[in-house]
């Protein structure tokens, strides 16, 4: 089924600058900005503008963005078929496309239909462009030095919440929702196309360490049986769907506690953390047994979890609590890939790495929905949260156990 053209093999110094792969992680990185800017943070900014100028109904909204991340992660799944049969730069470049034609579907939407149809297009964008498109383009490229290449390539959408959705804001503030949409997608084409085009080829040749267990791991439905594969999927799954979950109520959860501007200071501190702890675990990622550093970061999290849930309202205590959880946002994106090129055939890397991000997405879609019900059922965020540190916990606790037989932790 493959178009991939056979490859030569060779000795690659993935270490020196001039290695054409960092290129590539360079592209990468502008286009988590982009495609995170619109298709993550955004759905903020459009839920807003929405609900207020076009006076559509947050319910269908908040229901819309789900279905967004659903439709998506279907995608995604298949992301590596897409790449092998059309290449990395078409991909990209049909995801840019999609990126401009959802804004400007969103710019012109007054009625939920035309909502619909514009995170529907929007959904091929973040499927092309997001973490599952990413680390299986970076996978060819890069053997000793994947994990490095990752997290810094993944750098960008943390970058993305804090350049493109301000920069929409005030555009949206001088010029109107609708042309600040186009605006920045014009200078989406205007950044991301030329690079796209010089530096979004697959490699000729492939690192030949890239060699080893170059037996293909089986099709999807084999995958979908595999204790291996369901003994990092699944608790990845779960800590991503409690991660989102939080996030996407931090303020609802702290406005209580901390007034406006406390529950606003303690997202800034939780996305700081997250650039942080991303760019100091990338230096470390090749170096580290991913499975134990993965556990220990959820666990954090789930510790950082149960202090906001009933430690006393304390601005201190809780916005340090904000930090340590922030620390892991970012790398338990990052470590599911690094897993599975320890584990894993690397011919079977990027069929592995897209199938297994799509289930997280799958999963991390239904976190803020999750986290309301157990808000309404418990009667409030305190014994909510409560709930969603011990199951944090046990998927902290999850990955340290594989099937026999696997590769190293």
């Amino acid at each position: 089924m493959s178009a991939v053209p056979s490859v030569q093999r060779v000795a690659f110094d993935e270490s020196s600058f001039r290695y054409h792969g960092w290129k590539v992680v360079a592209l990468c990185f502008v286009m988590a900005m982009f495609v995170w800017g619109f298709g993550f943070y955004g759905h903020a900014v459009y839920l807003a503008e929405l609900k207020r100028q076009r006076g559509l109904d947050s319910t269908f909204l908040a229901v819309a963005s789900t279905g967004y991340y659903l439709f998506s992660a279907v995608l995604v799944a298949f992301m590596q078929d897409f790449l092998s049969r059309f290449g990395p730069r078409r991909c990209v470049l049909a995801g840019v496309v999609a990126l401009v034609v959802s804004a400007a579907l969103l710019g012109a939407a007054y009625t939920p239909i035309a909502v619909a149809l514009a995170y529907l297009v929007m959904a091929v964008a973040w499927a092309t462009m997001s973490v599952g498109a990413i680390t299986a383009m970076l996978g060819p490229w890069f053997q000793q030095k994947r994990g490095l290449a990752v997290s810094l390539a993944l750098t960008g959408a943390s970058l993305g919440g804090a350049v493109i959705v301000p920069v929409m804001l005030a555009l949206g503030v001088r010029y109107g929702f609708a042309t600040a949409l186009m605006i920045v997608a014009a200078v989406t084409v205007v950044v991301l196309v030329p690079l796209v085009w010089w530096w979004g080829e697959r490699p000729a040749v492939v690192p030949v360490s890239s060699a080893a267990g170059a037996k293909d791991h089986g099709s999807k439905i084999d995958l979908l049986r595999s204790a291996a594969f369901w003994s990092f999927t699944g608790p990845f799954a779960v800590a991503q769907m409690m991660q989102v979950g939080f996030l996407m109520h931090q303020v609802a959860a702290m406005l209580p506690r901390l007034g406006t501007t406390g529950a606003a200071l303690s997202v800034s501190v939780t996305a700081v953390s997250s650039v942080t702890g991303r760019l100091m675990l990338g230096f470390l990622i090749d170096r580290i047994a991913p499975r134990r550093v993965s556990a220990a970061l959820v666990l954090s999290q789930a510790a950082a979890l149960g202090v906001i849930a009933w430690m006393p309202p304390s601005q201190t205590t809780l916005l340090v609590a904000c930090g340590v959880f922030g620390l892991s946002m970012g790398n338990l994106i990052t470590l599911p890939s690094m897993v599975i090129q320890r584990e894993f055939p690397a011919a079977a890397f990027g069929r592995i790495v897209t199938l297994s991000t799509a289930i997280c997405q799958f999963a991390y879609a239904l976190g803020p929905g999750l986290l309301g019900t157990v808000v309404v059922l418990t009667g409030g965020y305190r014994p909510a949260l409560a709930i969603f540190t011990a199951v944090h916990a046990l998927a902290g606790i999850a990955l340290l156990r594989k099937p026999k037989g696997g590769g190293q932790r």
